[in-house]
């Protein structure tokens, strides 16, 4: 008779992958167009990611409005909306518009996204303690 072993899987909570995430794209110094557009692309996913894991809505497939439509509805982000909205604009200009922001501070741009994920990330802890 065979036994079947259950193995108890714990999940990553979505916030330490979100910073995992910031760390290693902090390494990276994007310096052409191409680069540049990798970077936002990368940024945008690691905090879509985060919602979408966080807050438990399509944020990878939503758009930038529909992503920010869902935040609102969240008394919590409501300090993050703006900067979440003009991050996510700016990402979706460099994406698709093929636009260059002047200059382009990688380590700012991820200190925001990590200011948002170190800020929210308490509520999900809790959530996953009771």
């Amino acid at each position: 008779m065979k036994r079947l072993i259950i193995e108890k899987i714990e999940a990553t909570p979505s916030w330490e992958i979100a910073l995992s995430e910031l760390s290693k794209l902090s390494e990276y110094k994007p310096v052409t167009p191409e680069e540049i557009k990798h970077f936002y692309i990368e940024l945008s996913f690691i905090l879509r990611e985060y919602y979408e894991g966080m807050y438990e809505f399509p944020a990878l497939e939503s758009t930038t409005n529909e992503t920010v439509s869902h935040l609102r509805k969240r008394k919590e982000l409501k300090p993050f909306l703006v900067k979440t909205h003009d991050f996510l604009t700016r990402s979706d200009l460099v994406k698709f518009a093929k636009y260059i922001p002047p200059s382009v501070d990688n380590e700012k741009e991820i200190g925001m996204i990590r200011d948002i994920v170190e800020k929210t990330k308490k509520e999900e802890e809790e959530e996953i303690n009771v």
